[in-house]
């Protein structure tokens, strides 16, 4: 119940139980549970988020590839590797027209 007074999280209402209230260990900890996990979870997929883009950023020069490995991983067949010459043409076409 500390916890949740620390972290500003509402304490669950005690169970009517006769004329005693009582609130169960259980009961505290399964709100906690419901409040706090979720926030947790969040908070850690976005710094988790954030450190993959430092990393990616990072490793941007390592992600040149050579023509011949992109063909061999991208391409399936013949026909595959034919629509990507059509491309590679089609964009040296673009660049030739803008100059």
């Amino acid at each position: 119940m500390l916890e949740a007074v620390l972290l500003n999280q509402t304490l669950p209402r005690p169970h009517k139980r006769g004329k005693n209230p009582t609130v169960t260990p259980t009961h505290v900890l399964k709100t906690l549970f419901r409040q706090v996990v979720p926030n947790k979870i969040l908070e850690e997929l976005e710094a988790l988020r954030v450190t993959q883009r430092y990393m990616v950023r990072g490793l941007e020069h390592e992600f040149l590839f050579e023509q011949k490995y992109v063909e061999d991983v991208a391409c399936s067949d013949e026909v595959d590797r034919a629509i990507l010459e059509e491309l590679h043409y089609a964009d040296r076409m673009a660049c030739c027209q803008e100059t």
